[in-house]
C-alpha cells in the first residue's frame, strides 16, 4: 500500500507541470483562432471594398489618373485605414486597384505578431464576357405629346430625348471601348402592335427594329426614324416578348457565359386596343389579355385613370414575361418616365399585381416588379422626373453592363 501511494504521489508532481503546458497551448489555440477570425473577416471586408473601388473608378476610364482618383477616394471612404496603389493594365478601358491595410492582433501579439498585412486586388472594366443587350422602348401617343413639336425633334421631346438617350446607350457599348469586349446591341420600340404582321400605319413598323448587332452606325440611322405615334395602344408585356426573341435569337451570343440584358423604357401603364393589335397572331398568347380580347380597353377619366380589366390581364401576362426571361439568365432595368402618381421608395409587392389597385400605385409597382432589383430594393429601377435626363440614365445603365469586374 505504502509502495502504491508512493507512486501516485510521484506521478501527482508530473501531472501539474504537463497540465500548465497543454493549458498555454490551448489559451494559443484559442487566441490563434480568434486572430484568424479576425483576419478572414477583415480580408472579406477589403475585397468587397477594393471591389466596389474598382467599379466606382470605371465610370471616368479612359482617363486613368481620374479613375484612380475616383477609386482612390472611394476606399478611403469605405475603409479608411486601407491604402491604394493601382497595377498597370494594358488596356486603357480598365483599372486594377490594390487595397492593403493592417490588422492588429490580439492574442498573436504575445508571440511577436502584434500585426499582419492583408491586402486585396481587383480590377474592373470591359472584360471578355459576351454582352447581348436589347432597349425596348416606349414609342407610343405619350411620347410625342406636349412639348413636342410637329417633328417630333426639339429638345425636351421625350421621343427625341429617348432616341438620344439610345444613340448614347449603344455609343458606350459600342464605341471605341468595344474594342475590349464582344458586345451586340438591340432596339425594339413598342407599342399595341408591330406592322407586320399587323398593317394598320399606328403600330410599330418592323422597319424600326435592331436585331443584336455591333453595327453602331446602323443603329443611329434607325433609331432616328422612330417617332411617338398613339392610336395602337401600350403593350409593355410585347416589348419584352420581342426584346427576348432578340436575346435569345439568331444573332444572340451561344457562350454559355454571355450576359443578356433588356432595357425597358416605359409609363408602366397597359392599355389594350383590340382595333389595332388583335388578330394575324398580334399580340401573342403571352401578351394577350383573356377577357374578350377583341374588345379594347374604354377610358374610364383623364389623367391616371382606374385599372382596367385587360389592363389588369396584361399586367399579369407582362410580369410574368419579365420573370420567365429573368428565369432564362437576362438581367432587366426598368427606367421610368411619366409614370401616373407620385415617386415612392416602396419595392415590388407583387400580390397588387392584375388587382384592382388604382393606376397611381399599380403602374409604377408593375414597372418595380419587371425590374430584376434585389428582394426589396429598387436597384433595377430608375425613374426619370424628365425627358432630359432619359440620356444620361441609359448611360449610366450602359456603364453598369459595360464595365464590369473581371478579375
Amino acid at each position: 500500500m505504502r509502495l502504491i501511494r508512493h507512486l501516485l504521489t510521484g506521478h501527482r508532481g508530473q501531472v501539474l507541470p504537463i497540465m500548465a503546458l497543454l493549458l498555454v497551448a490551448f489559451i494559443g489555440l484559442i487566441g490563434l483562432a480568434i486572430d484568424l477570425g479576425r483576419l478572414y473577416v477583415a480580408k472579406a471586408e477589403l475585397s468587397r471594398a477594393v471591389d466596389s473601388a474598382a467599379l466606382a473608378g470605371v465610370v471616368d476610364l479612359p482617363d486613368q489618373a481620374a479613375a484612380q482618383a475616383r477609386a482612390n477616394a472611394y476606399l478611403n471612404t469605405n475603409q479608411p485605414d486601407a491604402s491604394a496603389t493601382f497595377p498597370p493594365t494594358s488596356q486603357d478601358y480598365q483599372i486594377r486597384v490594390k487595397g492593403t491595410r493592417s490588422v492588429d492582433m490580439n492574442f498573436m501579439s504575445i508571440f511577436g505578431f502584434g500585426q499582419v498585412d492583408i491586402d486585396a486586388t481587383a480590377a474592373a472594366g470591359f472584360g471578355q464576357i459576351a454582352v447581348d443587350a436589347v432597349l425596348a422602348l416606349d414609342s407610343t401617343g405619350s411620347m410625342g405629346d406636349s412639348p413636342c413639336n410637329g417633328a417630333m425633334n426639339n429638345p425636351g421631346c421625350p421621343i427625341k430625348e429617348a432616341k438620344d438617350a439610345s444613340v448614347f446607350f449603344a455609343d458606350i457599348l459600342l464605341g471605341s471601348a468595344a474594342v475590349q469586349g464582344d458586345t451586340l446591341v438591340g432596339v425594339t420600340p413598342y407599342r399595341g402592335c408591330y406592322n407586320p404582321p399587323r398593317t394598320a400605319s399606328t403600330c410599330v413598323p418592323t422597319s424600326w427594329l435592331i436585331e443584336l448587332t455591333s453595327d453602331e452606325a446602323l443603329i443611329q440611322s434607325k433609331i432616328q426614324a422612330v417617332d411617338g405615334t398613339g392610336g395602337s395602344g401600350t403593350n409593355v408585356c410585347l416589348g419584352l416578348w420581342k426584346s427576348n426573341e432578340y436575346v435569345f435569337g439568331p444573332n444572340a451570343h451561344t457562350t454559355a457565359d454571355t450576359r443578356s440584358y433588356v432595357v425597358v423604357l416605359s409609363d408602366g401603364d397597359n392599355t389594350y386596343n383590340a382595333g389595332q393589335s388583335f388578330g394575324n397572331g398580334e399580340p401573342p398568347m403571352a401578351c394577350r389579355p383573356n377577357t374578350s380580347p377583341q374588345n379594347s380597353d374604354s377610358n374610364t377619366g383623364s389623367g391616371c385613370a382606374n385599372a382596367q380589366t385587360r389592363e389588369r390581364e396584361l399586367d399579369v401576362k407582362t410580369l410574368a414575361m419579365a420573370d420567365a426571361m429573368e428565369a432564362a439568365g437576362v438581367e432587366v432595368y426598368v427606367v421610368g418616365f411619366g409614370v401616373c402618381g407620385s415617386s415612392s421608395s416602396a419595392a415590388c409587392d407583387t400580390s397588387i399585381v392584375g388587382g384592382g389597385t388604382h393606376d397611381n400605385t399599380a403602374d409604377r409597382n408593375l414597372l418595380k416588379c419587371i425590374a430584376t432589383s434585389a428582394t426589396g430594393t429598387n436597384d433595377h429601377y430608375i425613374e426619370v422626373p424628365s425627358a432630359s435626363d432619359l440620356p444620361a440614365i441609359f448611360g449610366q445603365i450602359a456603364r453598369q453592363i459595360a464595365f464590369r469586374l473581371i478579375e
